[in-house]
């Protein structure tokens, strides 16, 4: 049996204006656009977060095997050699997702109209950032001369440097708008004119700076300039991370179990590593690798209550 249809005028305009779902204004499309940067950074931090714990897991699982490799057939077989390259790939892999990580923490920079900015993340070679670090601006890429301007990381190892150049002069400024207005066709123009105008002048004054500078970072006697140009445009900001060197640094983490805390006075097995140990927020600068278990008892080294067991802790 066919169904009867509704043939009151003006039915179905009356089912459309009820329906919820059709009702979106245009403020609520903006709203969700606006935010849609955010959330997708919030999104991509915590899976690179986990992405890290997962990382530093196979890191040590690869530690691991080398030590078994080593025990069993030697340091120069070609077995302990093959497992050295693959713990570099997995700490390679490490760094990397945690400079990741923090790129997508990074804050999102408000910029002026004649200042530059930079910021990032000062880093030791296994990607963790490094606190109460001087970052600066140099003329030249050995950091030799004097900076241009300077700042100090906080404890994520977080910097952000600004400086205002000097773009040219306002004779210069005056000379170039009247050059540009002739060009476009006289002071009498109209809006879209007007638009190209200012256009022309943003590619002047980014034009205008042609001398590079560079990137560098120090702390405790030890300073890394990095030879990569950076080429300041006002108005605009840029992300560099730099990587600083450590007395400490180079592949002794890789290949030795035995982590010690200089702040703490702890020793740790990073084969046996807990949550409790820390490892993760243990700073930089207080970071001390041994050979053996032997090494930091004469220095005074307690053993960790987590990773050794309560037994082998004094504490």
């Amino acid at each position: 049996m066919q169904k009867r249809r509704d043939t009151k005028p003006g039915a179905k305009k009356e089912r459309q204006r009820t329906d919820p779902g059709s009702n979106i204004s245009i403020e609520q499309i903006e709203g969700i656009l606006k935010q849609s940067p955010e959330r997708m950074d919030q999104e991509r931090s915590a899976g690179l977060a986990q992405l890290t714990s997962v990382k530093r897991a196979k890191l040590v699982q690869a530690r691991r095997e080398r030590a078994r490799m080593e025990q069993r057939y030697g340091a120069d077989h070609p077995r302990v050699a093959a497992a050295d390259a693959r713990m570099k790939t997995e700490h390679g892999m490490l760094v990397n997702t945690r400079a990741e990580r923090d790129r997508a923490e990074a804050p999102v920079l408000e910029t002026e109209q004649d200042v530059w900015v930079v910021h990032g993340y000062v880093r030791n070679q296994e990607g963790i950032g490094i606190s109460k670090a001087k970052v600066a601006l140099f003329p030249d890429q050995d950091g030799h001369k004097d900076a241009l301007t300077e700042t100090i990381t906080d404890r994520q190892g977080y910097y952000k440097v600004t400086w205002a150049p000097q773009v040219h002069d306002r004779k210069t400024d005056r000379e170039t708008e009247g050059k540009a207005e002739s060009a476009l066709g006289g002071t009498d123009t109209t809006h879209h004119i007007n638009t190209n105008l200012s256009a022309y002048r943003l590619r002047v004054a980014a034009s205008a700076i042609k001398n590079p500078v560079y990137l560098g970072a120090s702390r405790q006697g030890n300073q890394t300039v990095d030879r990569r140009s950076l080429y300041p445009t006002p108005g605009s900001s840029s992300y560099r991370d730099i990587e600083l060197d450590s007395a400490s640094s180079g592949d002794c983490q890789l290949r030795t179990r035995y982590l010690g805390n200089s702040n703490t006075r702890e020793l740790h097995n990073l084969n046996n590593e807990k949550p409790g140990c820390g490892i993760a927020r243990m700073r930089p600068d207080h970071r001390v690798y041994f050979s053996g278990e032997k090494q930091a008892e004469k220095l005074g080294y307690d053993y960790c209550a987590h990773c050794y067991g309560s037994d082998r802790s004094k504490r």
